[in-house]
């Protein structure tokens, strides 16, 4: 299964995010969507968009039916 989540906002860099793990943000409210996304996807790719935002691609790999 394939999702893929565009936006029209400024955009992001992956790498510019902070670390939701690091110790001065174990309490905020925010930013852990995407430390989930990766967690329990089997892939994900982040990219900016043209000319603006951002689109996020995540895939789950299914079981087969028996």
């Amino acid at each position: 299964m394939t999702m893929v989540i565009r936006d029209e906002g400024e955009g992001f860099e992956l790498t510019h995010l902070p670390d939701p793990l690091a110790e001065e943000n174990l309490l905020r409210q925010s930013g852990r969507g995407l430390l989930l996304i990766q967690a329990f996807m089997d892939e994900m790719e982040v990219h900016r968009g043209q000319p603006g935002g951002t689109e996020v691609r995540m895939v789950k790999y299914l079981a087969k039916a028996s």
